[in-house]
Formats: C-alpha cells, sequence, structure tokens
C-alpha cells in the first residue's frame, strides 16, 4: 500500500512553524498562566522545571500540511526524534495530542496564553504516547514512533496541528527542585531525517471496469 510522509512545517515567520510555548513564575501554578513565547529553532523542549521555586513548563506544537489523500487511510504513524534527555529530577510520559482552536502562527502574542492552554486542555485524551523518557535505550539521537487514528486527519485539505505535552504537566504534577525535560529536534532541522513526520498509508480505490464501446455491444446483440 503506497505512503505519503509529510513533515512538520517550518516556514518561518507569519507562517505555521512547529515550536514550543513555555510559561515561568515563581510558583508552579503561575507558570500556568504566565506563557512567553519561544519560537523553536532546531530543537523544542517538552517538559518542566522547578528551581528554587522558579518554575517552567514546555509544551511544543507542530503543523503538518495535509493533502488530498487519494485513497482509503489505512494507518497514521508519527515519528520524532530526541535532541537530548535532561529529565534528571523524574521520567515521564510525553503525550502526543491534538490541541482544539489552537491559531497559528504560534508567535502571535494574542493567541500564545490560549493555545498554552490548548495543548494541555488535549492531554485528557491523547492520541498516544509521543515517547516515555523511562524506557529502554531512550537517548539523543532516538527516533520515537507511534499508531494513531487515522480519524484525527482533516476531512479536507488543511493544516492539521499537533502537540506534545509532559503527562506530569497535563495532570498538574508538580516537580520538586531539578529537571524533567527533553528537547526534540524539530522542523527546522536541515536534514528531513532529523523532523517530525506523519507517514499516512492507504488503499487505492480499484479501478472501474472500461466501458463497452457501442460496437461492441451491437455485435454481442446480433449474437444472440
Amino acid at each position: 500500500m503506497p505512503t505519503i510522509r509529510l513533515f512538520a512545517l517550518a516556514l518561518g515567520i507569519g507562517e505555521p512553524d512547529d515550536g514550543h510555548i513555555l510559561g515561568e513564575a515563581f510558583s508552579y501554578a503561575g507558570a500556568e498562566t504566565a506563557s512567553n513565547q519561544s519560537t523553536a529553532g532546531t530543537a523544542g523542549t517538552i517538559g518542566q522545571r522547578n528551581v528554587d521555586g522558579f518554575a517552567t513548563r514546555w509544551r511544543f506544537a507542530m503543523p503538518f500540511d495535509v493533502p488530498e489523500i487519494p485513497g482509503t487511510v489505512t494507518a497514521v504513524e508519527f515519528g520524532i526524534t530526541i535532541q537530548t534527555d535532561s529529565s534528571t529530577l523524574r521520567d515521564f510520559e510525553a503525550l502526543l495530542v491534538a490541541p482544539a482552536g489552537f491559531v497559528w502562527p504560534i508567535a502571535a502574542d494574542g493567541n500564545r496564553q490560549a493555545n498554552f492552554a490548548a495543548i494541555k486542555a488535549a492531554g485528557a485524551a491523547p492520541l498516544g504516547v509521543a515517547f516515555d523518557t523511562g524506557a529502554a535505550g531512550f537517548g539523543g539521537g532516538v527516533l520515537r514512533t507511534v499508531e494513531i487514528d487515522p480519524g484525527v486527519l482533516p476531512e479536507s485539505p488543511g493544516i492539521l496541528t499537533l502537540g506534545i505535552v509532559s503527562a506530569r504537566d497535563a495532570a498538574d504534577d508538580e516537580p520538586s527542585d531539578g529537571n524533567e525535560f527533553v528537547t526534540i529536534r524539530t522542523g527546522n532541522q536541515a536534514l528531513e531525517v532529523n523532523r517530525p513526520y506523519l507517514d499516512i498509508t492507504y488503499t487505492e480505490p480499484e479501478p472501474e471496469p472500461p466501458a463497452a464501446d457501442d460496437e461492441s455491444e451491437i455485435m454481442m446483440v446480433l449474437e444472440d
């Protein structure tokens, strides 16, 4: 069956462009409502941190430009490559989500806080686990993949927004003093092999049988 591979977009300022949003404050709850824009370069951050009472929470979002699929979608695989694992405090699962109402570009101040909250809210019904820092062999350079429901794809060609949030962050599980975050490679990576991707597998429709021409139809009548 044919497969279409899509990469997370990195189109530049003013366009859909993958990146992380962070919230930080001198309280864990305060970081939830004090988001700051931090557009990703070649790496983006997911997770949380607490240093002497100063809390930071990172969430990631990425757009995929989904074309018209010439058949019936049978499978969708998401893949992402880890850059660094800085989770020295506790292991955590990172949830792959489809945030409702996300507004691009990610850099727009007017959209930032609502987008930040939308990624977290979507953690209540994740598409799957993007990665688990406690998994065997987890670390920089490792590719992680997860099969997701094809129903997440838009019904017509357009932008599909996916996000990643720490399961601990989504559950308001405050860390003690230390690091609990990971960086991932983004759509800004020079090599496509390093970028987040979606593989969409589909079945092609059966070709319609050729219509009989008038002459062959007349000959069949005469033979009868």
